[in-house]
């Protein structure tokens, strides 16, 4: 359906590689131990990763991750770190609300993993009928596709595919066996 962009760190005037985003951390701790949450909201880019600079184009996160076993782990906790996401997309031709939960080793807001797949709960716009986001990150800028105009590493560079719907199952009778089988449309 579409390709969307953004980066989690840009270069500030000095050429220092910072957070481009408003991020609100949630602590958890009394909770879960040794587990975050965060809030963060940033603009998306174009393909070239230049920040669209119109408030028009943006995204809000809110994640919450869960540490594995650990020194103050209880024995009833899992042995992997989870991450939980919710992602809020916005533009002028649509929005998309999506939510993943995944293992991911991690201790901040960003990702160690190479990509994930975030189920849509709900589109608007050109993004009806979306039904899932792929998100592939590239934290240290080397996947071909994230590059700038002056073909540099963007690192902490990420491209979301918005998929739209996949083909359907329903269930028909064979006159030929006189058995139920499935097919896809």
């Amino acid at each position: 359906m579409d390709k969307l962009y953004y980066t989690t760190k840009s270069y500030n005037a000095k050429g220092e590689l910072v957070s481009n985003s408003n991020y609100n951390p949630i602590s958890l701790e009394k909770r879960v131990p040794q587990a975050t949450g965060f809030l963060s909201a940033r603009r998306i880019t174009d393909s070239k990763y230049e920040q669209y600079t119109d408030d028009q184009y943006y995204l809000l996160w809110d994640g919450y991750r869960i540490p594995g076993k650990g020194d103050k782990a209880e024995p009833h906790h899992l042995d992997i770190s989870i991450y939980k996401e919710e992602l809020n997309l916005n533009t002028p031709h649509g929005t998309i609300h999506a939510t993943a939960i995944y293992p991911d080793a991690g201790t901040g807001s960003d990702t160690t993993i190479s990509n994930v797949e975030f189920a849509v709960i709900g589109a608007t716009g050109k993004y009806s009928g979306a039904q899932s986001i792929l998100i592939e990150y590239s934290n240290d800028g080397s996947m071909p596709w994230a590059r700038d105009s002056d073909n540099n590493k963007v690192p902490n560079a990420r491209r979301m595919t918005v998929m739209g719907p996949r083909a359907t199952t329903t269930t028909t009778t064979s006159t030929t066996r006189g058995r139920s089988m499935a097919i896809l449309k």
